[in-house]
């Protein structure tokens, strides 16, 4: 049985696009896990593509029996809510792993909006498909999303911004995706020194298993600084405006951004 998590989470809910009034911008993203070989990252605590998709159906099959019912499901209802998913809308899940979040939108959505997963791991993909074949999950890369520019009502993405090798690149991209006045929402842990369930457990890992162990176990929690973050989405075009509690747990922070009055373009 696995325990319900409750670490820390940093949201940050925005939009490269102009926001509709009473319509919350927002979007989010899942996590996957990373595999377990390790090479040079592009950027600091990223993972290169190669890290991040090398991953056999059988740990996709764990993913999705163990560590979405323990992790991950809790925060989907609350990242749909947050972004205001809402019947009829166009929804992208990115870095979509087994589905989770898409699932969940598609709930919100029905009976005619559209759900489209990208995922680069194929394994994942497979267990997707497997679980909602009635959806439309696509292999391809978050810095170079398989999808038409604008086409989108809210761009999702939950627990995976902290293993795109390019980060800055891929929030253009969501951003890219989005329609006017749409959303976009990015969800990743608290930094890790705010965890008071996984730093103990993670200076264990390092103790027995060596710098290998600490440097996976750390890529989690790489953009759990806010004002870090921040900077980050702000550098593609986005512009903060006021922030409001987050509701994973008490400590969770959620920044609300809006465009500048000039949106910036991305193609």
């Amino acid at each position: 049985m696995w325990p319900r998590c409750s670490a820390r989470v940093a949201e940050v809910i925005c939009s490269d696009k102009s926001i509709r009034p009473g319509h919350p911008s927002a979007a989010t993203e899942m996590g996957r896990l990373p595999d377990a070989r390790r090479a040079p990252r592009p950027q600091a605590g990223g993972m290169t593509a190669s890290e991040s998709f090398r991953i056999p159906l059988d740990t996709a099959e764990s993913y999705e029996s163990s560590f979405v019912p323990a992790f991950f499901a809790q925060w989907a209802p609350i990242l749909c809510a947050a972004a205001g998913i809402a019947p009829g809308q166009r929804v992208l899940d990115v870095g979509c792993g087994t589905g989770i979040v898409a699932r969940t939108a598609a709930e919100l959505v029905a009976p005619d909006g559209r759900i489209v997963g990208v995922d680069l791991n194929d394994a994942m993909l497979t267990v997707a498909r497997r679980v909602r074949p009635d959806l439309d999950f696509r292999r391809g890369s978050a810095d170079a999303l398989p999808v038409q520019d604008e086409s989108f009502d809210a761009v999702l993405c939950q627990m995976a911004l902290m293993f795109f090798p390019d980060r800055h690149r891929a929030l253009r991209e969501m951003a890219r995706a989005v329609a006017p006045g749409g959303t976009v929402a990015v969800s990743v842990p608290g930094a890790l020194a705010t965890q008071p369930a996984f730093a103990p457990f993670v200076e264990m890992a390092a103790r027995h298993a060596g710098d290998e162990a600490l440097s996976l176990l750390s890529t989690y929690f790489v953009c759990g600084d806010l004002d870090e973050l921040t900077r980050l989405v702000e550098s593609a075009g986005l512009q903060i405006v006021a922030d409001s509690p987050g509701k994973p747990t008490p400590s969770s922070l959620r920044t609300v951004l809006r465009p500048p009055s000039q949106p910036t373009r991305y193609r």
